[in-house]
C-alpha cells in the first residue's frame, strides 16, 4: 500500500500523559506534524486552533470506558474528524474487538490499533484514516459540484451451482475495473463457502458479518476500513465463517447500498441462484454475470435461470453469459449453448492450466502479462464489455485545496461542551 502522510496534522490524546514516540517519528519522517494533549483543557485548546487537524489519534486505557464515552460525544460534535483508537488489551478482562466493533464505530473510530503495536500497524492505520478523510473531502466537493455520481455500478456474478467459476469471474472483473483512479469493492456473499479470500491469499481482519451490526448510516463512513486493499483501488470484503449467522436480505441490501455510496464499482460474488440474497439485489444490477460450464446439466439450469431473470424484469442487455472451461473437444460447442438458452455467450473462457495456476498463486488471472494467455484474453473481453463506452475511465478531478475540517471547532460553544463533558467524567 502506498503511504503518504505529507503535511498531515495529527493530534495525539492520552490521559495517561505519555507521548507516542513511534507515531511522532512516523509523522516527522514523512513531513507531517503531531501535537500532544494529555488532559481535557489541552485537548480543547488544540481543537480550537484555526489551522485544524486531519486526525485524532486517541489512546484508550484498558478497563476504562470514560475515554470511549468522551470520544463518542466528541464525534457527535465534530463528525468530520477521523479518529484512530489505540487500545492496550493486556490483562483481564480482555477487550473483544469484534464484539465491541459497534461501540468503536459509535465513537467515530475508523481504525483500531492494538497494543503492543509495531510500526507497520501504526503507519497503516494513520495512513488509511487520513486517506479516508481526503476521499471524504473529494467526494463532498465533487458531489457538490456535480462531478461524480453518488451511486457506484453494481456487478453481480452468479451461477446455477458450485464449481462453475464464480470466484474466478468476480476477481477478474474487480481486477480489470480497479485502478488508482477507479475504486472497486469485491464483496464475497457466498457464506460460508466463499473463496475470494483464498483465491487472493489474503487474511481478512473483518468479514461481511462485521458490517451487519453497524448502523447503515455509519457504515458508509467506515466500510473502507473494514475491507482489505489488495491492490491500489481494489478492496475486498470477505465472506463470513461457518459459525457466523447467515446474512439476511436486509443486511445485504444495506451493505450493498453503503458500498455503492463509497466505491465507483461494486462486484459481488453471489451464492448460486436461486437464492434469496441474489434475488434481493438482482433488480439493482448494472450487469449480471451468469457463469456456467459446458455440460448439459449446467446449460439446462442456465436456461431456467435466464427465464427467472427475465421474469424479474432485468433488462436483457444487462445480463451477461460467461462460458467457463471451454474446450473444442468436449462435445458441446458455443453454438450448442446459444441454441439451448437462446442467447450467445458474452465471453468464453478457454480451459487453460494458467487459470488454475493463477488461483493457486493467489493472483487474479487477468493480471497475467502474456498477451496470448487466457487471463489477458479474459481481461480484454471484460474491458470491452464494461469499459468500452464507460466514461468513468477518465481520471478523478484533482484534489481540492486542503480544507481544514476542524474550523467547525472554533466556536466557543464547542469548547464549552468539551470542558463540561470532561468535568463530568472527573478528568478536570
Amino acid at each position: 500500500m502506498s503511504l503518504s502522510l505529507h503535511e498531515s496534522r495529527v493530534l495525539y490524546f492520552n490521559i495517561c500523559g505519555e507521548e507516542n514516540l513511534m507515531l511522532t517519528e512516523i509523522l516527522l519522517e514523512q513531513g507531517g506534524f503531531v501535537a500532544n494533549a494529555f488532559d481535557a483543557t489541552s485537548l480543547a485548546r488544540e481543537l480550537e486552533k484555526p489551522e485544524g487537524w486531519d486526525l485524532l489519534y486517541a489512546h484508550v486505557p484498558p478497563k476504562d470506558d470514560r475515554a470511549l464515552r468522551a470520544l463518542a460525544v466528541l464525534h457527535e460534535s465534530i463528525p468530520a474528524l477521523p479518529i484512530v483508537i489505540e487500545m492496550d488489551l493486556e490483562g483481564p478482562p480482555e477487550f473483544d474487538t469484534k464484539a465491541n466493533l459497534a461501540a468503536l464505530i459509535r465513537c467515530g473510530a475508523s481504525e483500531l490499533v492494538v497494543k503492543p503495536a509495531n510500526r507497520v500497524d501504526v503507519e497503516g492505520a494513520v495512513s488509511r484514516a487520513t486517506k479516508l478523510a481526503r476521499l471524504r473531502r473529494e467526494w463532498a466537493a465533487n458531489v457538490h459540484h456535480g462531478g461524480i455520481s453518488a451511486r457506484g455500478e453494481l456487478h453481480v456474478v452468479t451461477a446455477t451451482g458450485g464449481g462453475s467459476g464464480r470466484t474466478l469471474m468476480a476477481t477478474s472483473i474487480a481486477a480489470t475495473l480497479a485502478s488508482p483512479e477507479r475504486r472497486v469493492c469485491l464483496i464475497d456473499l457466498d457464506q460460508p463457502f466463499g473463496g475470494v479470500a483464498l483465491a487472493l491469499q489474503i487474511t481478512p481482519r473483518f468479514t461481511i458479518h462485521d458490517t451487519f451490526s453497524t448502523n447503515p448510516d455509519e457504515l458508509v463512513g467506515h466500510l473502507e476500513a473494514l475491507c482489505e486493499e489488495y491492490e491500489p483501488g481494489f478492496f475486498v470484503l470477505s465472506a463470513g465463517s461457518e459459525s457466523d449467522a447467515y446474512p439476511s436480505t436486509i443486511d445485504v441490501k444495506n451493505l450493498i447500498s453503503a458500498a455503492r455510496s463509497v466505491f465507483d464499482h461494486v462486484v459481488v460474488d453471489a451464492p448460486p441462484t436461486p437464492n434469496p440474497i441474489t434475488s434481493s439485489i438482482i433488480g439493482e444490477v448494472s450487469s449480471l454475470w451468469c457463469v456456467e460450464t459446458p455440460d448439459l446439466r449446467s446449460l439446462r439450469a442456465l436456461r431456467l435461470l435466464l427465464e427467472g431473470v427475465d421474469s424479474a424484469g432485468v433488462d436483457t442487455d444487462r445480463v451477461k453469459i460467461a462460458l467457463n472451461k471451454y474446450s473444442a473437444g468436449l462435445g458441446i460447442t458455443v453454438e450448442d449453448l446459444t441454441a439451448t438458452v437462446g442467447r450467445e455467450p458474452t465471453l468464453v473462457i478457454p480451459y487453460d492450466r494458467h487459470v488454475a495456476q493463477a488461483l493457486n498463486a493467489g493472483v487474479p488471472v487477468v493480471n497475467e502479462t502474456n498477451s496470448a494467455s487466457a487471463g489477458r484474453v479474459l481481461r480484454d473481453q471484460i474491458a470491452r464489455v464494461l469499459l468500452a463506452s464507460n466514461s468513468d475511465t477518465a481520471p478523478i478531478p484533482p484534489e481540492q485545496p486542503k480544507a481544514r475540517l476542524m474550523l467547525l471547532c472554533s466556536s466557543a460553544m464547542v469548547l464549552i461542551a468539551i470542558l463540561v463533558l470532561f468535568r463530568g467524567l472527573g478528568w478536570i
